[in-house]
């Protein structure tokens, strides 16, 4: 009887036992999804801000680089005059 009894106690406790601790772990999933999602949503919106940052830098070196008569030659960046030397 109390071998019988005692192996029923120690089967139902360690039942309620996992169960508590799959039950908590279920939860600790539902919380660290949802962290991850904020942490998404926090990177997404600061790659938002920096494409415009980046976007208004890119914008004020083009506008920067442009020549003011509106032509652009783009082989005066390649061929440079080279230096002359005095042949005395």
């Amino acid at each position: 009887m109390s071998t019988s009894t005692g192996t029923r106690v120690m089967v139902g406790l360690t039942i309620a036992t996992s169960a508590t601790v799959i039950c908590a772990s279920l939860v600790m999933v539902g919380f660290i999804c949802r962290d991850i999602n904020n942490l998404y949503d926090e990177v997404m919106d600061d790659m938002v801000e920096f494409k415009g940052i980046a976007n208004d830098a890119w914008q004020g070196m083009m506008t920067f680089q442009r020549p003011s008569n509106g032509k652009s030659n783009v082989f005066t960046s390649i061929f440079r005059i080279k230096r002359q030397y005095d042949s005395a």
